[in-house]
């Protein structure tokens, strides 16, 4: 296949039959708005979140707005093409091709799938944005590498970060075509949906179960949904990870990913799980940030006010989807209350500061985003028990201006906490 043949394969908008529907993402209307801006849009998140189809959406809105569609390349750099082809000369001998094979007039917009393999790709669309206002570009990846200040400076900081989570529970209930009321405050969504309340707590119990995955949408059997998540860490493990860190005994990272999953939401420290697999502190925490980087962890440092203090204590580490831990989990007992807080924590904004705080109670989170506290604790229960309320008490300096919420499986009550059912708290968006 030559240059040419794979960006036809590729450029489905240029037949006037192509049409993209879906369901809209949260983040759509916010991008589009912003999308005249002179920058370079990346956006990341983890695999399979469907930054791809997000991108084709954007395409047809821009086709909707009159955009002529060979003024569109899309490319996606995990093509069979680009198996030996990830030097960075390929990218210009892309753009020099589809400029004489479509030879748009006025401004065009290049968007670029995954271009994390191609050696050096940064500086090609620095040099391109550069030397040619005329040129959009969007960059999709999935590494939170993406979002960082390293990428934005070799940029020189021309680039607007966006981040595409796993579906979240409204998304999902649009996938079924399920009526709901996400508007107001926590209170208020409650009490607009309660009549459907029991349908709601069904369907939050589907999301538990099989995750923000949108392609496993169409079987929910438990053992396609174990077998998806096998496939899925495998391919974050060895095609992403591995490589890209060149990590020489790569069954160490697979093994403290095992750990993590049969243990979502535990407490760890570096020295423990460097014990447990027989390496060095500064092994695990490296492994442990390309596990966070790639979107299979998240790490809950214990709140201080002294950053200092925050790294020496112990952090709690949970999987970003708690469906991830279904083919590794080999324990008896599982009562899912701490895939429950896995699912608490990814509700919150990627941007925002989350903790856990101990002292002889606990708060399961504490979550600071634009000056503005909250305190959660989550008891995936009909039943609450009173030490729940406990933290809250023993926090009283730390809660008195912040928002205390306590997530349970499908109670509502307003004393003396305010006690809301996980699919409220999985449809409030007002942080």
């Amino acid at each position: 296949m030559n240059i040419e043949e794979m960006i036809l394969e590729q450029n489905d908008q240029w037949r006037l039959d192509f049409e993209i529907g879906g369901v809209k993402r949260k983040l759509f209307d916010s991008f589009v708005a912003q999308i005249n801006t002179m920058a370079v849009f990346a956006v990341a998140g983890p695999r399979r979140a469907g930054k791809s189809f997000f991108m084709l959406q954007i395409i047809w809105h821009l086709i909707s707005q009159k955009v002529p569609r060979e003024n569109i390349l899309n490319i996606n750099f995990e093509h069979p093409f680009f198996v030996s082809r990830n030097n960075v000369e390929i990218m210009p001998q892309i753009l020099a091709s589809y400029l004489e094979l479509k030879n748009p007039q006025g401004k065009i917009y290049v968007f670029l799938d995954e271009p994390q393999n191609i050696q050096s790709w940064e500086a090609f669309v620095r040099f391109n944005f550069d030397k040619n206002k005329n040129i959009k570009f969007f960059v999709t990846g999935s590494n939170s590498r993406l979002l960082s200040s390293e990428f934005s400076t070799k940029l020189t900081g021309r680039v607007f970060n966006f981040f595409l989570p796993l579906f979240n529970f409204a998304e999902f209930l649009d996938c079924f075509k399920i009526n709901y009321e996400k508007e107001g405050e926590l209170n208020q969504i409650v009490e607009k949906n309660f009549k459907q309340r029991n349908n709601l707590a069904h369907f939050a119990d589907k999301f538990l179960a099989s995750g923000g995955f949108p392609e496993i949408y169409e079987n929910l059997n438990p053992n396609a949904v174990s077998e998806y998540a096998r496939n899925y860490v495998r391919t974050v493990l060895y095609a992403d990870i591995v490589p890209r860190y060149r990590i020489r005994v790569p069954l160490l990272l697979e093994n403290l990913f095992y750990q993590i999953a049969n243990n979502n939401g535990s407490y760890f420290s570096f020295n423990n799980l460097a014990k447990i697999l027989g390496v060095s502190d500064l092994t695990v925490k490296q492994y442990l940030s390309y596990l966070e980087g790639s979107f299979l962890i998240k790490i809950l440092p214990q709140f201080s006010e002294k950053s200092k203090e925050q790294l020496r204590r112990k952090m709690k580490i949970y999987l970003f989807d708690p469906m991830l831990k279904k083919p590794f989990f080999s324990r008896s007992f599982d009562d899912n209350a701490r895939d429950v807080e896995s699912l608490i924590l990814r509700h919150f904004d990627y941007w925002a500061k989350n903790f856990y705080l101990l002292q002889n109670s606990e708060i399961d989170f504490r979550s600071e985003k634009n000056g503005k506290v909250w305190l959660v604790n989550s008891c995936y229960s009909n039943q609450i028990n009173p030490r729940e309320y406990q933290g809250f008490a023993e926090f009283e300096n730390t809660a008195k201006a912040a928002q205390k919420i306590i997530v349970s499986k499908n109670i509502y009550q307003k004393t003396p906490v305010l006690t809301v059912p996980l699919w409220a708290w999985l449809l409030f968006e007002s942080f």
